[in-house]
């Protein structure tokens, strides 16, 4: 087939489906997208709460615990050693299906009633206040840790430990306030930082150590802006510059920022990739609009997939050996579609089925053990699911799903916004496509308000000691007032702690203790990080410098004194103020 242009559903935007995506869409026996796919992004990503965790009750063993549900909520809701024991069968809340009802409507009545696991952990110990946690001890406030120890208020950290702040961190020991970093230690304040030591504010730095606010070095040493120094001169103007006052280090950041302006960087992060778009991709190939993964092949539209994604479209959160899977989160196996949280084989439509060997589920919700052929949590013989479900696809053509605000939800379509558990506000959704109140219900989209108690502060940020040197251990008992003070759109708390081991390693770093609470000192790395919009754009390399003459090229580009020709597609907006280089001039420059 050829392209053809089409209008979304939603946003009323024009989107282009390709040749190969109706191949795609024809090969897994699903009708082609009606929305365009930044509008079934989003749509994905209000249905997935990291980070709102409420106190509640477990309402199987009656115990206290946290869970991404409030009490409110309709259903029950058990820890996770009551959901995934043998005291209860989710297949005691199966029904018929009713052919009087669009499907969306019978599948929210049935989320009800089905007890619903309260948080993502498995085999870890001491982290009750942390959500998709795996084999992993001592996580607070952090999400999505895999075999880590001691992980506070981090987001995707695997193989690691001591670690505060950070990000996309793996492999890693003793590192604070750092994005993309691999096998690191003892890294502060750092992006795209690879087999570094004793370094703080780095931006893509490679096996280097001793080095102070630089860009693009590989192998160096004593390096402070970008100069070298012999060892004493390095630690006589380290102690100059004295970081560990908060005046002192936020002069310093912003000096570093602009530092960091005036070097190349590259246009993605596309590692041993061919024929790859999208950004911070790995061991990849074929694939387009695709971040944060590796091992991607055949696939298109996938955000955060990890260990192997093979003809695949639009996943997110997903990944596994993921095969033949569409517009799906948190998932993982094969021929899984429009689900939350599908770890089988052939499944559609499910929530929470996390069981490695289930196969064949439609419209299931928490089923955690191997079951076979259940619709809406029931179960029927090989034969039977088979002609059910061909009538059930049949009566949503038939009778689809309409919301207020028009759209109309057939089979092939996730679901539809308005029956997320969650509030937008308390998505991921709000993360990466931040929205008001009311142009989020505008859109159908679940708000809720915040329902946190107001924390009564202790210490104002004001008060705060400015030198760490000065910060007694007294501080651990504080709560300290959030200089947002709740006045922006970051999910401000307001008030926070300060935990004594966080303490001891900013201590160790020589750092000043933050001022912002976790919410808003999270908010500001996702701002760092450039989001999964590309645009297209020609390489700012003019020969013997950038553009503007900002960087002057030290290596020798196959282009000469002329300017590259290089065109790429890039997740930095022509409005940005980095210099942003192909792959070739880049490695010109910095390898």
């Amino acid at each position: 087939m050829n392209p053809e242009t089409r209008q979304c559903q939603n946003c009323k935007n024009a989107f282009v489906i390709e040749a190969q995506d109706f191949e795609f869409y024809k090969k897994i026996d699903v009708s082609s997208p009606t929305w365009c796919p930044e509008c079934r992004r989003q749509r994905r990503l209000a249905f997935r709460n990291e980070r709102s965790l409420h106190h509640r009750m477990c309402d199987l063993c009656k115990k206290d615990i946290i869970s991404r549900y409030p009490a409110e909520v309709p259903s029950p809701v058990y820890c996770p050693d009551c959901w995934r024991s043998d005291n209860w069968d989710p297949l005691d809340y199966g029904r018929e299906y009713d052919f009087s009802k669009p499907f969306f409507l019978q599948f929210k009545e049935l989320w009800d009633t089905v007890p619903q696991l309260a948080l993502a952990t498995v085999n870890s110990i001491n982290s009750n206040y942390a959500n998709h946690v795996l084999d992993s001890k001592n996580v607070y406030l952090s999400i999505s840790t895999v075999r880590s120890e001691n992980i506070y208020y981090s987001y995707r950290t695997d193989d690691s430990r001591d670690i505060f702040d950070s990000a996309y961190s793996y492999h890693s020991e003793k590192c604070l306030e750092v994005i993309d970093t691999h096998a690191s230690n003892k890294v502060g304040f750092g992006q795209y930082v690879q087999e570094c030591l004793n370094s703080q504010f780095l931006y893509d730095v490679r096996n280097s150590q001793n080095c102070l606010a630089s860009v693009n070095l590989r192998n160096a040493k004593y390096q402070i802006f970008n100069m070298e120094y012999s060892e004493e001169e390095y630690r006589r103007i380290l102690e100059k510059y004295d970081l560990g006052s908060y005046r002192n280090s936020i002069d310093f950041e912003k000096k570093f920022k602009e530092h960091n302006l005036r070097y190349p960087r590259r246009y993605a992060v596309l590692n041993k990739c061919q024929n790859v778009t999208g950004n911070n991709v790995e061991n990849s190939k074929n694939s387009a609009f695709c971040f944060d993964g590796y091992d991607i092949e055949n696939s298109k539209f996938l955000i955060m997939a990890v260990d192997g994604a093979k003809d695949c479209y639009d996943l997110t959160l997903s990944g596994i050996k993921a095969e033949l899977c569409y517009e799906a989160i948190s998932t993982m196996g094969s021929r899984n579609r429009f689900s939350v949280g599908a770890y089988g084989q052939d499944m559609e439509y499910v929530w929470d089925c996390y069981s490695k060997t289930a196969t064949h589920l439609f419209g299931c919700i928490s089923i955690g053990k191997k079951k076979d052929f259940c619709i809406l949590n029931k179960q029927y013989t090989e034969e039977e699911y088979g002609r059910m479900i061909q009538k059930i696809k049949k009566h949503m053509e038939e009778m689809p799903h309409k919301d207020k605000q028009g759209r109309v939800f057939h089979y092939g379509e996730f679901f539809p916004p308005g029956i997320s558990p969650f509030g937008y506000n308390e998505t991921l959704a709000y993360e990466y496509s931040p929205l008001s109140r009311e142009e989020a219900e505008e859109k159908g989209f679940v708000w809720k308000e915040n329902l946190r108690k107001k924390p009564a502060v202790t210490l104002s940020f004001e008060d705060m000691p400015d030198h760490i040197r000065e910060t007694r251990d007294e501080i651990t008992k504080e709560i300290i007032g959030c200089i947002h003070q709740g006045q922006c759109a970051d999910r401000c708390t307001e008030g926070f702690r300060v935990l004594p081991e966080e303490l001891t390693l900013y201590r160790e770093f020589n750092l000043p203790l933050p001022r912002l609470c976790p919410n808003c000192r999270h908010a500001q790395r996702v701002g760092q990080r450039e989001g999964f919009q590309l645009h297209k754009r020609q390489c700012q390399c003019a020969g013997k410098s950038s553009e503007e003459g900002i960087y002057e090229n030290t290596g020798t580009h196959s282009h000469g004194e002329a300017h590259c020709p290089n065109t790429f597609q890039t997740t930095y907006a022509p409005d940005r103020p980095e210099i942003v280089y192909c792959e070739a001039c880049y490695q010109a420059e910095v390898v």
